[in-house]
């Protein structure tokens, strides 16, 4: 009976399943290192999303109170 598995030739880290033809990466650490990263990733998105957020809150105020003060002038200007 031939084994479920078999290394893949020049890549020790990587398996092939013999009935499906798939191959599995089974270097451990690797996988981990790359989740660390897609976590710090979505972090990142994240922080940056609010970020954005933020400002755009900020410029939205801004733009009322720039509308404030020219109605303030306005009124001021015609004498009330």
């Amino acid at each position: 009976m031939k084994p479920d598995f078999q290394i893949v030739e020049d890549n020790p880290e990587l398996i092939r399943d013999t009935y499906s033809k798939g191959i599995t990466n089974r270097d451990t650490s690797a996988y981990q290192n790359y989740m660390n990263g897609a976590i710090a990733r979505k972090s990142r998105k994240v922080k940056l999303d609010e970020t954005v957020e933020e400002i755009n809150t900020i410029k939205q105020e801004m733009s009322e109170m720039k509308d404030m003060l020219r109605q303030l002038l306005e009124n001021k200007s015609n004498g009330n």
